[in-house]
């Protein structure tokens, strides 16, 4: 695989795929899109390999905001809105925000969450740089996973 720019994070995601190349911009926060990569390939199976880890990323992010949503008696919520209907980024579920196609923001105080733990999946929001879940009904501990949240801003 033949890339314009080497060794960059698939941060987050934009994908612009055709034939021949993939496109991926990466964010700059809230600034907007930081930089631009067309990717070339030597064979499809390089092609589909990125192809394949991209959509991995997204289905552990919409995996665990499943988590949550089930943990934490999503039906009952004040406010699900999509929840649960195809992507959340595509599908704008309530309180998620991405850039790209990978979640960066959950914001859900005072939304009826109840009678659960946050789930350890919260751990896989490895893009989530804003979590707000106040003003809720939560109990227990905090998952230790929520450690991998390397990119969080705000709590």
């Amino acid at each position: 695989m033949d890339t314009v720019a080497s060794n960059q994070e698939l941060i987050a995601l934009a994908i612009d795929d055709s034939e021949d190349w993939i496109q991926i911009r990466t964010p700059d926060g809230s600034i907007g899109w930081m930089a631009s990569f067309l990717i070339q390939f030597d064979s499809e199976d390089d092609r589909q390999t990125l192809l394949d880890i991209i959509r991995e990323l997204q289905e552990l992010d919409r995996d665990a905001l499943i988590a949550l949503y089930n943990a934490t008696d999503g039906d009952n919520w004040r406010n699900n809105t999509n929840w649960l209907d195809g992507d959340p980024c595509t599908n704008n579920w309530y309180g998620v925000t991405c850039i790209g196609e990978r979640v960066t923001e959950l914001r859900l105080a005072d939304n009826q969450l109840k009678r659960g733990n946050i789930p350890n999946q919260i751990g896989n929001l490895t893009n989530l740089e804003y979590l707000n879940l106040s003003d809720n009904q939560l109990s227990g501990n905090i998952p230790n996973q929520i450690g991998n949240l390397t990119n969080l801003i705000g709590l």
